[in-house]
């Protein structure tokens, strides 16, 4: 399972691809530039800033 996170001073977070279609992918054959901008998006989606 491809899993990228981020961590910063106030936020944490993973995002794991447990979809079927990652399923049976062999890890050199994973293209973890896709999931990266995906966990790029859900960050950028998630954080807001302090005390707002």
């Amino acid at each position: 399972m491809a899993v990228c996170s981020w961590a910063d001073r106030y936020t944490q977070g993973a995002v794991a691809d447990n979809s079927p279609d990652s399923w049976g992918t062999a890890p050199e054959q994973y293209d973890l530039d896709v999931l990266a901008k995906r966990t790029a998006r859900i960050r950028d989606e998630v954080r807001v800033p302090v005390g707002g």
